[in-house]
């Protein structure tokens, strides 16, 4: 290689953009690709990043498909070596469905499984797992079940959907027979941080209770332990450190019927080791079958790298107010015997749920005799505070005091059935 390298690959760059203007795509490609490769020793990664760009789009001109996937694949390594996963997700991305066109599995597999990688690492897991699939359905199932990068995906993936450290522990042991590029054994290194501490982050829901009452405001804990991140050693060469981690937001998944009231306010640091107490404030708005809260989610930056984690769930049990009915009756005026007098009964929900179907049976003593209105009274409900009125005339025939029988029967806001109760309420007759 010539001793003034920058200039020589200057020269190489301003020779392929000459090539590539006058159409003469494939010298143009080769010139382009040696520029870049020479940018990328001196680590000028930026300028490599786009003589390879150029390379792919000259390639194409040439109809050169498979060197074309090549320099995209160059391209994302420089892109890695810049911290910038998201643009070599689609140098990947762009790369693999080159390779699939040329029916070159192996490549199209590796580079897509690169691009997982890429995705991964931008804590987008997610994301990864449908890409990955699509390179599934696009090449022989052999291939893919074989394909080394594709177990390492797999395990990597297991990892972390089902909390699983074996998986991870395999994969730890797996990388060392891997003959990549260095930008990309970073790129796999880094993955196992980040599920490693995905899989080091503690979380516990704290309730008081697991049943609440509609407008009930609930009050809960979710625990953060990061003392494990104290055991994980990351190598010189990622330049990351994972003892401290900044969470920049908090989410927490909720059934329907439950409404955020306070969270933390983010960002905030978690320094390991350390057992960070996050707190919460929800409402319970209105009974649901199944009511859940979580998981919360922690987005949080380690590094220049976003991840997230998340909590269990936690089930629990919303109901409606106990709903209370009260009866009351009052004659107008005052009751003598032999004279018929109107005698208003009310009925008043004393609570904050909603009653319905309300079944009402007066029984009057032989003394006190019905002389209008009905023994029996259906009410369709009564919301909670309000009250319900009606009117019957009575006439006694004796005086003293004398109890009238009341039976009542009524469903709460949940469906439930509440009586029929029995009540007696004493009621006086003069002379």
């Amino acid at each position: 290689m010539p001793k003034d390298v920058r200039k020589e690959a200057e020269k190489l760059l301003a020779e392929a953009e000459r090539l590539l203007e006058h159409e003469k795509f494939k010298k143009a490609g080769k010139e382009f690709r040696q520029a870049g490769d020479m940018f990328f020793e001196l680590a000028d990664y930026n300028v490599a990043e786009q003589c390879y760009f150029y390379a792919a789009k000259a390639f194409l001109g040439a109809d050169k498909l498979s060197d074309a996937a090549e320099v995209q694949r160059s391209a994302a390594n420089a892109c890695i070596l810049l911290n910038d996963y998201k643009k070599a997700e689609k140098y990947y991305q762009v790369a693999a469905k080159y390779f699939l066109r040329a029916e070159m599995f192996f490549e199209g597999i590796l580079n897509g499984s690169f691009a997982y990688l890429c995705i991964f690492v931008q804590g987008k897991q997610d994301r990864g797992l449908e890409y990955i699939k699509q390179v599934k359905q696009n090449v022989p199932f052999d291939d893919f079940k074989e394909n080394q990068l594709v177990q390492l995906v797999r395990s990597l993936t297991l990892s972390i959907v089902d909390h699983n450290r074996e998986e991870l522990l395999k994969i730890e042991q797996t990388v060392p027979q891997i003959k990549m590029r260095n930008p990309e054994l970073s790129i796999i290194q880094r993955a196992i941080i980040l599920a490693r501490v995905y899989l080091a982050l503690g979380f516990e829901l704290q309730f008081t209770k697991t049943k609440y009452i509609t407008d009930e405001i609930i009050e809960f804990k979710c625990l953060v332990d990061t003392t494990q991140l104290a055991s994980i050693n990351v190598p010189p060469i990622l330049k990351l450190s994972v003892k401290e981690i900044t969470v920049k937001e908090v989410e927490v998944v909720l059934s329907e019927n439950f409404a955020v009231k306070r969270k933390p306010v983010t960002p905030f640091p978690i320094i390991g080791p350390e057992r960070k107490i996050l707190e919460f404030q929800l409402r319970a708005n209105y009974p649901l079958e199944k009511s859940f809260v979580g998981p919360v989610i922690l987005t949080y930056v380690i590094g220049d790298v976003v991840f997230s984690a998340k909590s269990p769930t936690k089930s629990l049990v919303v109901t409606s107010p106990p709903a209370r009915i009260g009866i009351f009756m009052k004659p107008e005026g005052s009751p003598l015997i032999n004279k018929t007098f109107p005698m208003d009964i009310t009925l008043t929900n004393e609570s904050d749920g909603e009653a319905t179907n309300i079944e009402l049976e007066i029984t009057f003593p032989p003394n006190l005799q019905l002389m209008r209105g009905l023994p029996k009274k259906t009410i369709y409900s009564i919301a909670a505070h309000e009250r319900v009125s009606f009117q019957v005339m009575l006439q006694p025939t004796e005086a003293g005091e004398t109890p009238v029988k009341v039976t009542m029967s009524f469903k709460d806001a949940d469906g439930n059935v509440n009586g029929p109760q029995t009540a007696e309420l004493p009621f006086e007759i003069k002379l």
